[in-house]
């Protein structure tokens, strides 16, 4: 997928290329070719978003261009990280229109455990008769405080991701 800055139409250019090849389906206890994808910008790789291996709760790791690990992407949990938290027991409830729009949380890196999220990605549900039959989507995204413009495109390359997996074709 490739997102274009059009702003000067005179010269439209590439803001963002997602790479993503073909890997088995989304699913727990894989031991090889889990989903992963090739963030670039222009001709600046910026990272990769990959699937790590997982029993219950799926989890993605961001490394940027030199393969040092960034981010952690995983839904929020509940039952000692054994479930997926659809309830929303942190206060914010998941489903705020019953459609079990789970989020993702971003931590910092593999040390998230026992640390506050520092960001979210969700999609948000349609709330109006005339958008349950169009094709937009809205997804929202909020970023870590402290993000690089290149961390920022490799959460948005993320996001794509988590969407094409988790949410393309449901409707």
């Amino acid at each position: 997928m490739t997102i274009i800055d059009n702003s000067n139409s005179d010269d439209p250019e590439e803001f963002i290329e997602v790479n993503r090849p073909f890997r088995c389906c989304l699913g727990p206890c894989k031991c090889c070719c889990n989903q992963e994808t090739t963030v670039f910008s222009g001709n600046d790789h910026l990272g990769d978003i990959r699937e790590s291996f997982w029993c219950f709760v799926p989890q993605f790791k961001i490394y940027d261009d030199n393969m040092e690990e960034v981010y952690v992407i995983r839904p929020p949990t509940c039952c000692n990280d054994i479930c997926i938290d659809c309830t929303g027991s942190d206060g914010n409830h998941s489903c705020p229109h019953g459609c079990c729009m789970v989020p993702c949380d971003v931590y910092p890196s593999s040390e998230w455990k026992g640390v506050d999220r520092i960001g979210r990605m969700a999609k948000i549900p349609k709330e109006t008769f005339r958008e349950t039959f169009n094709e937009t989507n809205y997804y929202k995204i909020e970023f870590p405080k402290e993000a690089t413009t290149n961390q920022k495109g490799l959460l948005l390359g993320s996001s794509i991701l988590i969407n094409a997996l988790y949410f393309e074709n449901s409707e």
